[in-house]
């Protein structure tokens, strides 16, 4: 997909999601989008101003209750980092502290989600800066799970 048509299509999902807030499906499949038209980009179709609009999206599906909701955006997140890569680094750096609060969450199995897609983040987004923030947002995190679950010695 040209370059200019998945930043259309990455703005309307973001939109979508954004004028969804009180209809959770809708927004459920402003992620699907995101995360179908990651699957099917190529590496070099992603520019950082592509990205941009998907940071607010992220941060308010990412922060959601619903497991579900949660879930499918770690899936997009991950594709995104797989396919974006270091151009992801920007909006990875941004949803970091999203990442980690919910790394710290109560609910087990958001947690879970998150742990895995912090992972998913690590492994494909390289950033001078990615690790130190990791480590500086995880040992300063008023959550005691948060703290232990990341490790930086």
């Amino acid at each position: 997909m040209p370059e200019s048509g998945l930043a259309r299509s990455l703005a309307g999902a973001a939109a979508q999601i954004l004028s969804s807030r009180d209809d959770w499906e809708k927004r459920d499949d402003g992620v699907h989008t995101i995360r179908q038209l990651f699957e099917q980009a190529e590496p070099g179709d992603v520019a950082v101003e592509a990205l941009r609009p998907l940071r607010e999206a992220f941060e308010s599906t990412l922060k959601d209750l619903r497991s579900t909701l949660v879930r499918d955006s770690c899936a997009a997140l991950a594709a995104l980092a797989q396919t974006a890569q270091d151009t992801a680094a920007p909006l990875v750096r941004a949803l970091l502290p999203v990442l980690i609060d919910q790394a710290g969450s109560p609910n087990k199995v958001i947690r879970g989600y998150a742990e895995e897609c912090m992972m998913e983040v690590v492994r494909n987004v390289h950033s001078k800066h990615q690790i130190a923030a990791l480590c500086n947002l995880s040992s300063t995190h008023k959550s005691k799970d948060s703290r232990d679950g990341v490790s930086c010695d």
